[in-house]
């Protein structure tokens, strides 16, 4: 069960998941004596192993749900782990990842799910003394940062059809303007910037964390997208469709088709890559307005294995437009810091709450955090503040691509009435704000930082980005505070530093 929230904060709701951990093991050869000595010795096992041993009587009373592995080398491998049994999946290590500790973070990582009433704080205390395990955490809940209508509102208005380009989305009209005339690439001087050079990242992988993303939008270049929803595991899969569109949202301001006057343009030319990370049922998570909310969330699963993959698989910038209050698991910290240590950019939106409390993985060190700006050049005001933000970027009234099939981004539900009403979308194209529309911005000038100089270092991109920013009249003339972080992006200013 998820805590009630207002509607748009994430302050008030439940902050971890009740009925996960994630484990992660030592290295293959240490596993693998455990295990031979599990074999000759099982009483002794027990006595000596706590946690393997209380799992294994757990999954025998049929109180594990599954064990899911998050080792990236191990999910590529032929050999990997194919059994029912979470005991099994837990002590076995595929022969692909002998020797690889050193190579991947992921390594050894297992995401454990309990069945209803098994007791996770006894099993989490077992594992935290088992010589066989590195490390066990709970798993925070992670959610969409997009911002949308009340309850109320879309009650009212509930009944009014829309069809692609024709009627009205969240407040504004479905047509596009010219590319020409976007506002925020004409604040963030994208021409002048292309005309001084800065204009080159097709070798440049970018991983969009999200909802999906439709291939078949004729604004998006389709087959040359590296799109992941099957994990290859029973586990962590999804259909390909982006029921909600914000994925199909955020990879249009990185790569839509810069072509002329027809749907919008995109900021660069890269490899896209994009991990579907959302479950495709919406899941009740509080109380707004007193209407039951049911929003996708963030599958876990699925978010720790593409972060895992996104380490192996020549990725240099990844964008995650999620958040939750729940601290880091020390798995999530440790797959962050893992990407940033091989210097892959990570960018994160800050959060839509207008609050100073941290929202993660934006709050990770070494994150790039970006908050949203508005035409005008001020916060917008739904904007997170904080001393981990990095720097602005557009955010409010942004136009890019949403899917040609019909979705939605959940439902209400009226518990006396029974009344349901759904959290409708635009297709094809409509304006967003929030700061997971102006992550993007970033994470593409960061491809467009490395098509220019690909020996940067992620610290280098970092300073670059927030050394070149422009500052605002509401910073009083400081070079950063906490509401703005050192300026908005600018990529004429970047260009001409490089």
């Amino acid at each position: 069960m998820f805590g009630t929230r207002t509607f748009g904060s994430l302050s008030h709701v439940q902050q971890f998941h009740d009925d996960r951990l994630i484990v992660k093991l030592y290295p293959a050869g240490a596993v693998s004596g455990i295990r031979a000595r599990a074999m000759q010795a099982e009483s002794s096992f027990m006595a000596s192993n706590p946690g393997m041993g209380m799992l294994e009587r757990m999954d025998r009373a049929g109180m594990i749900d599954r064990v899911t592995s998050l080792d990236a080398m191990e999910l590529q491998s032929p050999n990997r782990i194919a059994s029912s049994s979470a005991f099994v999946r837990m002590m076995s290590m595929a022969s692909a990842t002998s020797g690889t500790a050193s190579n991947s973070a992921s390594t050894g990582m297992r995401m454990v799910r309990m069945s209803a009433g098994a007791d996770l704080g006894q099993l989490q205390g077992a594992l935290m003394e088992d010589p066989s395990v590195e490390m066990v955490s709970r798993v925070p809940i992670r959610y969409l940062l997009a911002k949308k209508k009340t309850a109320a509102k879309a009650a009212r208005t509930k009944g009014s059809s829309r069809t692609s380009n024709t009627k009205k989305g969240i407040g504004i009209s479905a047509i596009p303007p010219s590319p020409t005339m976007m506002w925020n690439l004409q604040k963030i001087k994208w021409d002048a910037a292309r005309l001084a050079g800065l204009n080159q990242a097709s070798s440049v992988r970018v991983s969009v964390l999200d909802t999906g993303v439709d291939l078949g939008h004729p604004d998006l270049p389709g087959s040359l997208i590296d799109y992941t929803y099957d994990y290859g595991d029973a586990d962590a899969r999804a259909s390909d469709l982006d029921i909600v569109g914000h994925g199909t949202h955020v990879s249009g301001t990185i790569r839509a088709l810069a072509n002329g006057n027809a749907g919008i343009n995109g900021i660069c030319d890269c490899k896209l890559a994009v991990y579907k990370i959302f479950n495709d049922a919406p899941e009740f998570t509080g109380m707004e307005q007193g209407w039951e909310s049911h929003d996708y969330l963030v599958d876990p699963e699925m978010y720790h294995s593409a972060l895992a993959r996104c380490a192996v698989d020549g990725t240099r910038v990844v964008t995650l437009s999620i958040g939750g209050n729940g601290l880091p698991s020390q798995a999530e910290r440790l797959l962050v810091k893992d990407l940033i240590d091989r210097n892959i950019c990570v960018v994160a939106a800050m959060g839509n709450d207008d609050s100073f409390v941290t929202s993660y993985p934006a709050g990770i060190s070494g994150v790039i955090a970006v908050g949203a700006s508005r035409i005008n050049d001020v916060r917008a005001t739904f904007s997170n503040k904080g001393i981990h933000i990095a720097l602005l970027a557009p955010g409010e009234d942004i136009w890019s691509t949403l899917p040609t099939n019909t979705g939605d981004m959940g439902y209400w539900r009226n518990p006396i009435t029974g009344q349901t009403v759904k959290k409708e979308r635009e297709l094809d194209y409509d304006a967003w704000p929030g700061t997971s529309m102006a992550a993007p911005h970033v994470v593409a000038a960061v491809a467009l930082i490395l098509g220019k100089d690909s020996s940067l270092t992620a610290s280098d991109v970092r300073n670059i980005l927030i050394k070149n920013a422009d500052k605002l009249f509401g910073m009083n003339g400081a070079n950063f505070d906490s509401l703005h972080g050192f300026g908005r992006l600018n990529l004429e200013r970047i260009a001409n530093a490089i």
